[in-house]
């Protein structure tokens, strides 16, 4: 079994005690990128079949057949796009995610349970390899994402 080394982004020391956590994470090297789009393929689920004895979704998923709305008249800027790779530190509120084609996007930082809630979506999806559909604000920070 061959193990990867993943390191962390070098702008950010280990044992820093700073409480600057607004600083951007390192971007990812064109190696880092191609190992996150082989990890998310690899883990793809498609289709709409229920579990057995479990009725299947009345809603549909924006983008699919079946789905009445769309985003284009709401507010923020919404992307489709698929989690590459999460970052954090020990500090509070200090969460990112590297979303495909845009790059680093941090949570927002109204409230820990907010923090909280955007982090395991985004972490769920990179562990499924699905998409997010997200919106971030001026601000530069993810403040919703929904994952079908």
């Amino acid at each position: 079994m061959t193990t990867t080394k993943h390191e962390r982004p070098t702008d950010t020391p280990i044992g820093a005690t700073g409480t600057d956590t607004t600083t951007r994470p390192t971007d990812l090297t064109e190696d880092q990128l191609a190992i996150a789009h082989h990890a998310g393929a690899a883990s793809t689920v498609t289709g709409t079949a229920a579990a057995a004895g479990h009725p299947a979704p009345v809603l549909h998923p924006p983008g699919t057949v079946g789905a009445t709305a769309g985003t284009a008249n709401l507010a923020g800027t919404w992307q489709t796009r698929q989690v590459l790779a999460l970052y954090n530190t020990r500090a509070s509120r200090s969460g990112w995610a590297h979303l495909d084609g845009v790059g680093w996007r941090r949570f927002a930082t109204t409230n820990d349970s907010a923090h909280v809630a955007l982090t395991t979506l985004a972490s769920a999806a990179r562990i499924s390899g699905g998409t997010v559909i997200a919106r971030d604000e001026a601000d530069g920070q993810l403040h919703e994402i929904y994952l079908w």
